[in-house]
């Protein structure tokens, strides 16, 4: 047996081994050295099959440095002439070390929220340890599949001597993934997304149990997942902007906006954990919709990895049945039962929680599902979990029905009317505060909509960049909300707890602004270039200065200039990686706009004896600056929140209400 496969199934037995231990903590009564040390025992296990999955990584990450040609894997995503910086970030190019890294941040999320919690009052109770238990099994139930998924897939498997003859050097690396950004950008969401199995058991544990310390369990990893997945979709589309060479970094493809779910059911997760631990408020939604990260984690995934739709950041481009997809990969048959199987267990478990703690709660007004759902504090929630959802069965049904390809165009147009379900909701949550009328979010929500009516008729083709113009009148409108009704911190930690917020709420607003911008004002145009001539554009000359050749690269030097004062110099070119052909992309960054050049075929290159010559793409993205630093300020102002988060001062949780029969009634 190969090394590495001995070490992976070492890791699926340590993480069997932590489940007996969970057991008898949970069932040890009165034995209280026996509960002790059981749970001792399990999170030794779980300390040790942390340590082993390292070593899984890290030797991987050896045959990848060293080009050790006779692992498949190695092979099909490396080459021994890879710069050593991308044979590092090669590990995370394809399914395998991509599922490694997700597993390797489900165990350090787990050992990390156990020993945390430990050292809490809350741990001290007996529901606090039954919590630990509790979320022990679950949370090694979950390890203990994909770590057998990652079996199945084998990351450690031989090349065959015909492949290995035919190119002995391997077959390299996606010239689009030799990026400096590839080293963190799949990093940070693979580890959000392991993170986020802290909030899925705790969740599973309250609406098995109904113990009430499961938010305050899940609550740190929470908002770690919010913000490590924040900054991923930032670098992600700074990532997109510098290197595919269309002047964008948000298609809304269905990949894309696939890996925007989560990011989303983050959101509202917080919103309504932070609802229950401050107001014990929002109960079942929190806990539903923490449920339903996990799935909508797996089926982003499926959507990235299976290729069945027609995406730029698709990992492979299939063809073929839905179906006859799914089972050529145990990767893929492993990822879409499992969130086949969640989503069919989710709304039970929620029902089942509905019945049990709010219908058959005794001596204790009942609460209506309508008024549980229609309350103010739960409208942005509701409408959020709708447009989840909805946008998940739509693109369902769109794959079984089309089999299995989809125009980006279309996917658009599809996803535009139901923005109007979430802005609505985000209306009545932001606006819906103390001392405000009824009447103000349903007006602030109307005037949003005609806006955005307005932009959809003038620009048809851009149905989600017309409805930002609603999620700007929201943002606005709740971010002055907020400063104006915010109330004054009285130490240093609730003034930077209040400073994180209003940065995460100007950021959206600065968001909003350059999606807007760079959305209905960007123009660009195909331009002809000779050597010293000016070209007007957007009221800059661009005047070609130079040409750079060699055996691999060609390039040219473009002067930005307005009013004779060079604003910038451009240098676009082509690079040949091997066969293939890379775009250079340059960017001349003003403060008001960015212009973007790319060159698309080296044919369009020539010296002449007038000088150079070349066609160039030009593409001018006003108020893109404005986007960026929205960027930065959510995930920095999310992190002053949530790092300074002040003490809480509410009475520690209740225990778990009992579950009683209709004959107890």
């Amino acid at each position: 047996m190969i090394l590495g496969d001995a070490l992976v199934y070492l890791a699926l037995m340590l993480t069997a081994g932590t489940i007996p231990g969970h057991v008898l903590a949970l069932r040890a009564r009165k034995q209280k050295d026996v509960e002790v040390y059981s749970r001792r025992l399990a999170t030794a296990l779980m300390a040790a099959g942390l340590l082993v999955t390292v070593a899984v990584w890290a030797l991987l990450t050896y045959y990848f440095v060293t080009s050790d040609m006779s692992f498949e894997y190695v092979f099909a995503h490396s080459s021994k002439d890879l710069a050593s910086a991308y044979k590092v970030s090669a590990l995370w190019a394809g399914g395998e070390g991509s599922f490694l890294l997700w597993v390797l941040g489900m165990q350090l999320g787990l050992l990390a929220a156990r020993l945390l919690f430990m050292r809490t009052k809350a741990a001290g109770s007996k529901e606090g340890r039954r919590l630990v238990d509790l979320t022990g099994v679950i949370g090694a139930l979950m390890v203990l599949m994909f770590l057998g998924i990652l079996a199945v897939m084998d990351p450690f498997r031989p090349t065959s001597a015909t492949e290995l003859a035919q190119n002995p050097g391997g077959s390299g690396l996606n010239v689009l993934l030799q990026h400096p950004l590839m080293a963190i950008h799949p990093m940070l969401a693979l580890i959000g997304y392991g993170l986020a199995i802290v909030t899925f058991v705790s969740s599973v544990a309250f609406l098995l149990t109904g113990n009430r310390h499961w938010a305050a369990y899940s609550l740190p990893f929470s908002r770690t997942f919010f913000i490590i997945f924040s900054a991923a979709l930032a670098i992600g589309g700074l990532w997109a902007y510098e290197t595919l060479g269309w002047g964008g970094y948000w298609g809304w493809d269905p990949v894309e906006t696939s890996s925007l779910l989560p990011w989303l059911m983050g959101a509202v997760v917080l919103h309504g954990q932070v609802q229950y631990v401050k107001r014990k408020d929002s109960l079942l939604l929190a806990a539903g919709t923490s449920f339903f990260l996990l799935p909508i984690i797996l089926f982003a995934t499926f959507a990235a990895r299976s290729g069945l739709w027609t995406s730029l950041h698709a990992y492979a481009a299939t063809s073929g049945d839905f179906w006859k997809v799914v089972h050529s990969s145990g990767f893929l048959m492993g990822i879409f039962s499992l969130t086949v199987v969640l989503c069919i267990l989710g709304p039970l478990m929620v029902a089942r929680a509905y019945m049990l703690y709010y219908e058959d709660r005794p001596k204790q007004k009942r609460v209506m599902s309508a008024r549980l759902l229609f309350r103010r504090s739960n409208a942005m929630l509701f409408g959020s979990v709708l447009t989840l959802m909805g946008i998940l069965v739509t693109i369902f049904i769109l794959i079984l029905r089309l089999g299995g390809a989809l125009d980006p165009a279309e996917f658009e147009l599809k996803l535009g009317p139901l923005a109007l379900i979430v802005v609505s909701g985000m209306t009545l949550y932001q606006l819906g505060v103390r001392g405000a009328s009824t009447a103000f979010p349903f007006a602030i929500l109307g005037i949003g909509l005609i806006a955005g009516l307005v932009a959809m008729l003038l620009y048809p083709d851009q149905p989600l960049g017309a409805f930002s113009i609603p999620f700007l009148t929201v943002a606005v409108v709740g971010a002055a909300q907020y400063l104006i009704r915010a109330p004054k911190a009285r130490t240093r930690r609730e003034r930077l707890h209040d400073t994180g917020a209003t940065m995460i709420h100007l950021g959206i607003v600065l968001l909003l602004l350059g999606y807007s911008g760079s959305t209905f004002f960007a123009d660009g145009e195909t331009v002809n270039m000779s050597q010293n001539v000016a070209v007007k554009f957007e009221g800059y000359e661009l005047v070609l200065v130079g040409m750079n050749s060699t055996a691999d690269h060609v390039s040219v030097v473009i002067e930005v200039r307005k009013d004779g004062a060079v604003q910038g110099v451009a240098r676009p070119g082509i690079t040949v990686i091997g066969k293939e052909l890379r775009s250079d992309i340059s960017i001349v960054r003003l403060v008001d706009k960015d212009l973007y050049f790319v060159i698309d075929d080296i044919n369009k290159v020539l010296p002449t004896g007038e000088g150079a010559r070349a066609q160039v793409n030009i593409k001018a993205l006003p108020g893109i600056n404005a986007l960026w630093c929205g960027a930065v300020l959510v995930v920095v102002g999310a992190t002053l929140r949530f790092a300074w988060t002040p003490q809480e001062t509410q009475p520690p949780p209740k225990p778990p209400l009992p579950r009683l029969s209709h004959e107890e009634e």
